[in-house]
């Protein structure tokens, strides 16, 4: 296990903060020692104190603990890791967490690293195969997931995560109640964090979908619903995406080539190829 404290100890030190500054009159120096030490934990109240009294974020303070250790295995970080990747097509950076979570369970079991572990396999393979000729597996693995969260009482950030990565799994009677379902969760955290690109990401997912399934029309309407959080994102992925898919659904050339020019200002060939590819599946 991580030692909390002693990466505690070293911010305390390196902002020149004595033990007795930190601990006021909240805690005792003797178990502001001992937690720094890694003799005992400490409650998440008195935490969170020790954190305000460095001025540290916890996220600040679990990349700081990575940035200790030299490594990237905390549970925290794999989590920041996983919700970081914006596709498939980030074969790397997929290998890469794939590696790290391995690492991770060979120390301790955890549902949610092992749930993200499954989800980049499929990730992997989903550049292999196409999704109409998904491996038996996959699907199992799929489904494995999918009956643990769908009998929780509540989706949580993480949870929202997971199911969009694995929303090309569902069946087309499905994924419409499930994609509603997901975009009305994303709404509590508003004013969390910046979910707005969590939300155009179901979109796009969902528009995809619609589209292999020929429900053209909605698909489209569920672009021009989303147009203007896509423009406001500033992102050339989202844009270029957009762009490719609306005038697919209108069938509007103009705007399908506007989509590749935007790819190609930035250079992102891996995802140029992509819509290349969504380009001819849809036309023949």
């Amino acid at each position: 296990m991580f030692n909390y404290g002693n990466t505690y100890k070293t911010v305390r030190k390196a902002k020149c903060i004595s033990q007795k500054e930190v601990c006021g009159n909240h805690i005792s120096r003797t178990t502001l020692s001992k937690f720094e030490n890694g003799h005992s934990d400490i409650t998440l109240s008195n935490f969170i104190y020790l954190l305000e009294k460095l001025d540290l974020t916890f996220e600040e303070f679990l990349y700081l603990m990575d940035d200790n250790h030299g490594v990237d295995m905390t549970k925290g970080n794999i989590l920041k890791k996983f919700i970081a990747i914006k596709s498939n097509l980030e074969q790397d950076k997929i290998e890469q967490l794939v590696i790290t979570c391995n690492d991770y369970l060979d120390q301790e079991y955890n549902w949610y690293v092992h749930s993200i572990l499954e989800v980049l396999t499929v990730l992997q393979n989903m550049q292999q195969n196409p999704l109409d000729k998904i491996p038996c597996i996959d699907k199992i693995i799929v489904s494995r997931i999918w009956h643990y969260l769908e009998t929780t009482d509540e989706w949580f950030l993480l949870d929202i995560y997971l199911i969009n990565s694995i929303l090309f799994y569902f069946s087309m009677d499905s994924l419409v109640f499930i994609g509603n379902n997901l975009l009305k969760k994303t709404e509590k955290y508003n004013h969390f964090t910046n979910i707005h690109p969590l939300v155009i990401s179901i979109y796009l997912n969902l528009i995809f979908l619609l589209m292999q399934n020929n429900l053209f029309d909605l698909a489209l309407y569920f672009c021009d619903l989303i147009e203007e959080k896509v423009s406001d994102s500033k992102r050339y992925d989202f844009i270029s995406v957009l762009n490719v898919r609306k005038g697919i659904c209108n069938q509007e050339e103009s705007r399908v080539e506007l989509g590749l020019q935007t790819v190609c200002l930035f250079n992102d060939y891996l995802l140029k190829e992509d819509l290349l590819k969504e380009i001819h599946q849809f036309r023949h």
